[in-house]
């Protein structure tokens, strides 16, 4: 499934789910066979954040350079922005967080990462496609499967046949290496 096919899918399954926050359009544009950060904000239309909500919550935002902010742009002692040069590379891109922690694009490798605190890094996709592509199948699983009831009411765990699931899920389309950086990024 290449970009253009994954974004479609992945429009498609968040505007159905009305535990989703915020609206978003897929434009069927003409883009580079060359995958990029940029071809997502070509491909979909979203004025606000997007907001996946259940266990995959993950904000993905509308604005690329404000997304930036507190990851590679910080503030200075007078109050400006300034590059993070010392501990945040220039080529890794946020477009998404959850809960505060960053997944980013890496525009050397074309990966897709997170981190936590910018400290401890998961390894989540080996391209956009396939994250925005698992992030889906995901959601799915998640709705007609679990019904959004994916926890344990008297413990508040997450359900083991749930994350079982997910994991088999995540063989069809990731190497090990990717779902383990996956599994411990959304579920750990």
């Amino acid at each position: 499934m290449n970009l253009k096919e994954s974004l479609k899918q992945f429009s498609i399954v968040f505007s159905r789910q009305e535990i989703n926050m915020g609206s978003v359009s897929y434009n069927d544009t003409s883009i580079d066979s060359d995958e990029s950060i940029e071809q997502v904000y070509e491909l979909l239309s979203f004025d606000q954040a997007l907001t996946i909500g259940g266990e995959m919550f993950i904000t993905i935002k509308p604005d690329l350079s404000k997304a930036q902010e507190g990851w590679y742009l910080i503030k200075n002692k007078q109050g400006d922005w300034e590059n993070n040069d010392a501990s945040w590379n220039k080529n890794w891109v946020v477009f998404a967080d959850r809960s505060g922690d960053a997944i980013f694009y890496d525009k050397e490798s074309k990966k897709v990462n997170g981190t936590i605190n910018g400290k401890i890094f998961f390894p989540l996709s080996p391209s956009l496609a396939i994250f925005f592509r698992t992030i889906s199948e995901c959601m799915i699983l998640e709705e007609e499967k679990y019904d959004f009831t994916t926890r344990d009411e008297d413990e508040d765990e997450l359900l083991p046949d749930y994350l079982d699931n997910i994991s088999s899920m995540l063989e069809n389309n990731l190497d090990e290496h990717y779902q383990k950086g996956f599994m411990q990024f959304f579920f750990e």
